[in-house]
């Protein structure tokens, strides 16, 4: 016997029923008997049962980025305290004024800031890969999560995506949360981001079936919900966070489209111009 998950709702039906979705509705694992249990549901999932979850990564206690640059002789500490010197007269991240400087390569950076991260690094990557869209995200949800997928297995559910430094953990993790698979992160040179973005947001996607995006406030996010699994009768939710978005998978009847919810107002268009070299 199938008993309706909304709050305070006593009804039920069988099994068999419920199941092949003849009554109701279905929301993951959740039977709901009408439209008005299927509101209260996705709203309180929607709404009020999307926190942050525990245990999300967060900031690594790191090397300092001169220090690791001093360990693997790539600067001697006479130069590193001068470069520190210019930094409080420019502003500038010591990355970018230890380049301004001539001291380090645009590659020296990199291997440092992906030691310090502790993942892999990409020097050059062929813009080729990306153009069948691996990872299957939609364009909006790669620029809000500022991750761009260039190699997926799916047998073993495991998918490379390139990032900027420093290691973006949170939205690694929400892309684990949406997809369900192992996310491999690779740092890439500031140089090589537009060109890897602009790339994939060209490419022409051929996954089946195509996944495409929404973006609206939580109101609207709940209602377009409720209206496809008031159409489809089953439906698959995956929420996850990452700031300014909370990002909302909905798979039903042979459709995927990601939901971005700003938080606060609707964010504008955003560039994907790289971020200056940090640390």
């Amino acid at each position: 016997m199938a008993l309706c998950a909304a709050e305070g709702c006593r009804r039920w039906c069988p099994d068999l029923l419920a199941q092949h979705s003849r009554i109701g509705f279905r929301v993951d694992e959740d039977w709901l008997c009408s439209t008005g249990c299927l509101d209260e549901v996705v709203r309180r999932r929607v709404l009020q049962d999307l926190q942050p979850p525990e245990g999300a990564p967060g900031p690594l206690s790191q090397l300092k980025l001169g220090a690791l640059l001093v360990h693997h002789g790539i600067l001697t500490l006479n130069e590193l305290g001068q470069a520190l010197q210019e930094q409080r007269k420019s502003g500038l991240p010591l990355g970018a004024q230890l380049q301004h400087m001539g001291l380090v390569s645009s590659a020296d950076i990199l291997r440092a800031l992906a030691t310090q991260g502790g993942v892999s690094y990409l020097q050059s990557l062929d813009l080729a890969c990306l153009r069948r869209q691996p990872g299957r995200l939609s364009r909006e949800a790669v620029r809000a999560l500022r991750l761009v997928p260039f190699e997926a297995r799916e047998r073993e559910h495991r998918v490379k995506v390139a990032c900027l430094a420093p290691v973006p953990r949170p939205a690694i993790h929400a892309m684990r949360e949406l997809t369900g698979c192992v996310i491999e992160p690779f740092l890439v040179a500031d140089e090589l981001w537009p060109s890897l973005v602009g790339a994939y947001r060209q490419a022409q996607p051929v996954a089946e079936p195509d996944v495409t995006s929404v973006v609206c406030d939580r109101e609207a996010a709940v209602a377009h919900i409720v209206r496809t699994a008031s159409a489809v009768r089953t439906v698959r939710l995956r929420c996850a966070r990452c700031r300014p978005y909370t990002l909302i998978r909905l798979e039903g009847a042979g459709r995927v489209e990601d939901l971005l919810v700003p938080d606060g107002k609707v964010v504008q268009e955003e560039t994907w111009e790289a971020s200056p070299t940090s640390h």
